[in-house]
């Protein structure tokens, strides 16, 4: 019998194989250097967020340490006030508790009337929308007590309290 030759392969598929490897090659190595620079990523999240955590945890450690230490406290008598509510007529009913450096209660009974004069400005200047959640009393609170201090010479308000707080 005779013998078949077989050609060789042309040059060419050798270059193309060759070419189609390193292709796939660098798509795989990019996809893996892709995957991985993904996983640092979210590993950099995850401590991120677990120091936030962290922080937050001992902000309220120090938070509950301050109110662990109530100083003396003076109720106010309740007050009934208007809102600056434009076309709405929205009405506050609110208690407070003063908690006072030591020997302040003299002072604030003697002083009782401008106090009051301060509190009924500052929240009646208020609409709704602006103490209406946490964050809006907490800043009023913070008003309160800074502009009640102005007044105040032998200590001062550290915190206020709010016993009740009603709005219709």
């Amino acid at each position: 019998m005779a013998e078949e030759k077989t050609a060789p392969p042309p040059a060419g598929n050798k270059k193309k194989k060759i070419i189609i490897i390193a292709i796939l090659a660098v798509v795989v190595l990019a996809g893996v250097g892709g995957v991985l620079a993904y996983l640092q990523y979210q590993m950099k999240q995850s401590e991120t967020e677990a120091t936030d955590k962290l922080k937050e945890a001992e902000q309220a450690t120090e938070k509950d340490a301050a109110f662990a230490e109530v100083g003396e406290m003076l109720k106010f008598d309740d007050f009934i006030l208007n809102l600056n509510t434009p076309g709405d007529s929205r009405y506050l009913k609110i208690g407070i508790h003063f908690e006072l450096t030591e020997g302040l209660t003299a002072e604030v009974e003697k002083k009782k009337p401008v106090l009051q004069d301060i509190l009924v400005s500052i929240i009646s200047s208020k609409s709704y929308d602006e103490i209406k959640d946490a964050r809006g009393k907490e800043l009023l609170k913070e008003e309160l007590v800074t502009a009640l201090n102005r007044v105040l010479t032998t200590g001062r308000i550290r915190r206020i309290y709010f016993t009740e707080f009603v709005v219709q």
